[in-house]
């Protein structure tokens, strides 16, 4: 959009900091809706609710995983984009594929604008640094 590369982790990974990379960025912006120590706020109601977290609590900490490596990456190489990882206030609620609806994506979109209003500060000294 307007020059610049957009994507999207999703389902694939929540921090595709490779194809940034493939694709020349000069910034890498990585927006979580979940921070890494996030645990289980509620007991589940059944054991499908509860199976339906283990994925995501493993995602995030593989994203952990490969942003902290990607750090200490840059440190021996020191041309590699910055990173600036954001992380919402706001939790979305756990992804159900099968349930998914125009609502879900919508608030997901409200979050992440939030997010960006959240951190406009910091996403700029990025920018200009």
């Amino acid at each position: 959009i307007g020059g610049h590369y957009l994507g999207d982790g999703g389902i694939l990974g929540f921090a595709p900091i490779h194809r940034a990379l493939l694709h020349g960025c000069d910034t890498i912006f990585v927006f979580l809706f979940s921070a890494f120590n996030e645990e289980v706020d509620h007991t589940p109601e059944n054991w499908i609710e509860d199976m339906t977290r283990g994925p995501e609590i493993t995602e995030l900490k593989l994203t952990e995983k490969i942003l902290n490596e990607y750090e200490e990456l840059r440190q021996k190489t020191p041309n590699l984009p910055p990173l600036l990882v954001l992380i919402s206030k706001e939790k979305i609620k756990p992804i159900n594929i099968a349930r998914f609806t125009k609502e879900d994506l919508m608030k997901g979109m409200e979050i992440g604008s939030q997010t960006i209003d959240d951190n406009l500060d910091q996403i700029k000294a990025v920018l200009n640094s």
